[in-house]
């Protein structure tokens, strides 16, 4: 039996895959609260108490961030993984460690009908590559080439490249978020923290009090339509979120499609339709001409994540 998990700033998805093949099997599903345990080793042990302490022949944990050797400290949480040491507390040979949007792009081969829907249609370009990012509690990005057995993936920490304003009035954010945080980069905005950041930043810049500190209150604003900040905070979001993501085909050239993943659109999913993100995808000037065909996907399946991570150890270690 395979122990696989998805583990992000704020949640960790674990489950059990059953199958012993290259088609993963997932039962005992559980998302726990980051904040509701001091380390990760005390999720696990949570989560391995309540389905009644299984016998695990592998591991496999898909983490948000960078990975160093067998370690990682989380980006946005007070995390840590070690993953000798989950292995020698498990008695296992080894933890097999990969980034969570790489398993999410491992895992698009796995995805039912219903676990996915069309942003944008467009015929691809066959040859070239796709990319996989979306906004969570951070911001995640991949490249995959390929399908099926002969798929590769190249993780990225393209959430962590500067920001680019499009407006006086994203300049003038800029300059707020500057002023905070030094180096401003896309994952300071186009993220479930981000937003925060943003609606901070546009109330510092209107000189009016912050009503609101978490994402889903600033959310509940924009809804009701009794905040400005709001309204503007998450238009900015799916706005720079359509043009950083055009720009990373252009940087990639991943002309056979774009998929976007992560907690927060499936969530705002009428609102992000709503938006501008196209419009701004597909805005780049004199080469906007690069952009067209490039089909959008947006990943609704909120457990392909550990069904990638369950395929990528079947890889390494069949």
């Amino acid at each position: 039996m395979r122990l696989v998990a998805d583990i992000g700033g704020t949640n960790a998805r674990f489950a059990l895959d059953t199958s012993g093949t290259r088609l993963p099997s997932l039962s005992h599903i559980e998302k726990l609260k980051a904040k509701d345990y001091p380390r990760f080793d005390d999720a696990l042990a949570h989560y391995l108490e309540t389905t009644g302490n299984p016998s695990i022949g592998s591991v496999a944990l898909a983490v948000a961030g960078p990975i160093a050797d067998t370690q990682i400290r989380f980006t946005n949480s007070s995390w840590a993984i070690d993953a000798n040491a989950i292995a020698a507390q498990l008695g296992l040979p080894h933890c097999f460690l990969i980034n969570d949007f790489e398993a999410l792009a491992y895992g698009i081969d796995l995805l039912e009908e219903d676990g996915s829907c069309s942003v944008r249609s467009g015929r691809g370009h066959a040859k070239m590559p796709e990319i996989i990012l979306g906004p969570g509690t951070g911001l995640g990005v991949a490249l995959r080439f390929g399908d099926g057995d002969g798929v590769e993936v190249i993780p990225t920490e393209g959430g962590h490249i500067a920001f680019a304003p499009h407006s006086s009035r994203e300049i003038a954010a800029l300059g707020v978020l500057h002023k905070w945080f030094g180096r401003v980069s896309v994952e300071r905005i186009f993220s479930g923290l981000g937003i925060v950041n943003l609606y901070r930043a546009f109330c510092t810049l209107d000189d009016v009090p912050c009503t609101y500190e978490r994402a889903d209150e600033i959310a509940g604003a924009m809804h009701c339509g009794q905040d400005l900040r709001a309204k503007e905070a998450f238009a900015l979001f799916f706005d720079g979120l359509g043009a950083f993501a055009g720009d990373c085909v252009l940087l990639s050239g991943a002309r056979r499609g774009v998929w976007l993943g992560g907690g927060i659109l499936p969530q705002l999913f009428n609102e992000f339709c709503a938006s501008d993100f196209l419009t701004k995808f597909n805005a780049k000037g004199r080469v906007s001409g690069f952009l067209d065909d490039v089909p959008i996907r947006l990943i609704t399946d909120g457990h392909v994540a550990l069904k990638g991570a369950a395929l990528a150890l079947h890889r390494h270690f069949p």
